[in-house]
């Protein structure tokens, strides 16, 4: 059993980081199909697929989404809550005429901005009881 406190908070922001990471993909696609956009399956392909967004932009959009929910999860383990203005402001600086996938880009960042938030911040409060016990 894990008695020292600090192993704990580590084994909880582990999970938290992993909860982030596996999950944000799945949440932002399911969200971008309540919001009525066009995603599809591939015929023998596991991944889905954005109608209307080139590849190599989906697999940036990835590697972008991930890197969010790195540092969405550090901000909160270090409690620097104005340092997630950062990524939104960055993502303002990156705009240009994008066309279609511009919808994608801010459901995207907005879905994986609150996923984050919200393993991040169950992660805190789980530590929070699980301390204070």
């Amino acid at each position: 059993m894990m008695a020292d406190p600090l192993l704990r908070q580590a084994a909880v922001w582990l999970v938290a980081y992993a909860l982030a990471l596996g999950g944000s993909g799945w949440v932002v696609m399911a969200v971008l199909r309540l919001a009525g956009k066009r995603v599809r399956r591939a015929t023998g392909d596991s991944n889905n697929r954005l109608v209307g967004v080139s590849a190599d932009d989906r697999q940036i959009g990835r590697i972008i989404g991930k890197l969010e929910n790195i540092l969405i999860v550090t901000f909160v383990i270090v409690e620097a809550y104005a340092a997630l203005a950062i990524i939104v402001g960055a993502k303002s600086l990156i705009r240009r005429e994008r066309g279609p996938s511009d919808v994608y880009i801010i459901i995207g960042t907005l879905t994986n901005l609150a996923w984050s938030l919200l393993v991040a911040c169950s992660a805190r409060l789980v530590i929070h009881i699980w301390l204070a016990a």
